[in-house]
């Protein structure tokens, strides 16, 4: 991504922790975002939030678990890190898009998910000009 052009190594370090930092920073608050949101859909009255709580830690731990095994498995031999990159881009879209259009969030919470649809779309673009040679 960048080349050492007459300036030190140091320099160059730091320059490469900015890129990845902002390269980083807007999945890192949609993963962080996507938990409480699925709270939020699973339990939208007040009162006790323990089964909803419950229920989507499990079903978030099962998905961690089955996207691991199908990610390592499946995708990366099938359509190899490139593909498996875009495929599961396109799965979080799609599972945006039913649970925007589903009627079961709110509307600041179909926001957030148009905001981190779009996002994750920017980065699914940017990984789409995937240069191995570059990397």
């Amino acid at each position: 991504m960048l080349a050492l052009q007459g300036g030190s190594y140091t320099t160059l370090l730091a320059q490469e922790s900015l890129a990845v930092f902002f390269l980083l920073l807007p999945m890192t608050l949609a993963f962080g975002a996507s938990f409480p949101l699925a709270v939020a859909v699973a339990a939208p009255q007040a009162g006790p939030a323990v089964r909803p709580v419950a229920r989507v830690y499990a079903w978030n731990t099962v998905g961690a678990i089955a996207g691991a095994l199908l990610g390592g498995f499946v995708g990366l031999p099938m359509l190899g890190v490139h593909g498996t990159i875009l495929a599961a881009a396109a799965l979080s879209l799609c599972a945006a898009a039913g649970l925007a259009l589903s009627g079961v969030v709110t509307r600041r919470q179909r926001a957030a998910l148009v905001t981190t649809a779009a996002g994750l779309a920017v980065a699914a673009w940017l990984v789409a000009a995937w240069a191995p040679a570059t990397l």
